[in-house]
């Protein structure tokens, strides 16, 4: 591998670096600012949970990119991997996939809860109709930018 493919995949990965650890900051400035909100210890709970799998799952992907960058292969090795074609499409269709039976079994929910629970309707139709929302959206977007 040249140089400058070295130097250009430790940019990006430089740059990831830089917005994994934007990320982590933002997450424990947010606990901090939510926890100090709430006064429920089962709320309490939760955000610190939440907040604590976020951190990991982000200092996880941040050690990976440490360690590529002291090794040149495992760097070229990481993109490759991210720019495999046969993962991309993998991604896609399950991302796709993925939706629709989202929306089918939010749409059974909501039918059973109409019967059982007015504000889990509700609820549950609110975030249908979110749903159907954002993918309108990004259905938009993407049929008049690709």
């Amino acid at each position: 591998m040249t140089n400058t493919q070295t130097s250009t995949l430790k940019s990006k990965a430089t740059k990831r670096m830089v917005m994994h650890i934007a990320i982590a900051l933002v997450i424990v400035i947010g606990y901090l600012l939510v926890s100090s909100k709430v006064t429920d210890d089962a709320g309490s709970g939760f955000i610190l949970g939440f907040s604590i799998g976020l951190l990991g799952l982000d200092l996880i992907l941040l050690t990976k990119l440490v360690i590529a960058m002291r090794n040149e292969t495992a760097l070229k090795q990481l993109f490759i991997k991210e720019a495999d074609e046969r993962g991309i499409l993998i991604r896609e269709k399950t991302s796709r996939y993925s939706m629709v039976v989202y929306s089918v079994v939010l749409g059974i929910a909501c039918v059973v809860s109409f019967f059982v629970n007015d504000v889990v309707f509700l609820t549950l139709f609110c975030v249908m109709i979110g749903m159907a929302f954002v993918k309108l959206v990004l259905k938009a977007y993407f049929t008049r930018n690709l």
